[in-house]
């Protein structure tokens, strides 16, 4: 196995972070340009605007979860050539397991952000959620 770069792995997380949460981004464009006559923004913003975030929470689940957790790649896995798949195994981890690698991304964060970083000395370029998990990224051909 090949283990990614860590610009490989951020790569593909801006890719993924950027499709997910365009819906409401645009959403929430709408919300600040629709008024009513008092000036507060109007029913239809405010319900477009929760729209919007639902559908980018759903879009960042089959992305990183779904998608990812039955292949090993999410969208922007895939453009930058990048697997997540089991330590031991090599195969994709399952949705459960990817949802759960996302949520221990906390532990990466609260290390004052240390564990993002470790991918570029770590000798198998994981970060702290991978360990916990068993997972790595690899290279895909």
């Amino acid at each position: 196995m090949v283990y990614a770069s860590w610009i490989r792995r951020f790569g593909g997380f801006l890719i993924d972070a950027v499709v997910a949460f365009l819906p409401s981004f645009a959403a929430g464009v709408y919300y600040e340009t629709t008024v009513d006559a008092s000036g507060a923004p109007s029913a239809l913003g405010r319900t477009v605007d929760l729209i919007g975030i639902v559908v980018a929470a759903g879009v960042f689940v089959y992305l990183r979860w779904i998608r990812a957790g039955r292949t090993g790649q999410s969208l922007g896995r895939r453009i930058v050539n990048v697997r997540l798949v089991g330590e031991q195994s090599g195969q994709p981890i399952g949705v459960g397991r990817a949802a759960l690698r996302d949520v221990t991304h906390v532990v990466d964060t609260l290390a004052v952000g240390v564990g993002w970083l470790f991918p570029l000395w770590d000798r198998k370029h994981q970060t702290f959620a991978d360990k916990l998990g068993g997972t790595v990224v690899v290279r895909t051909p």
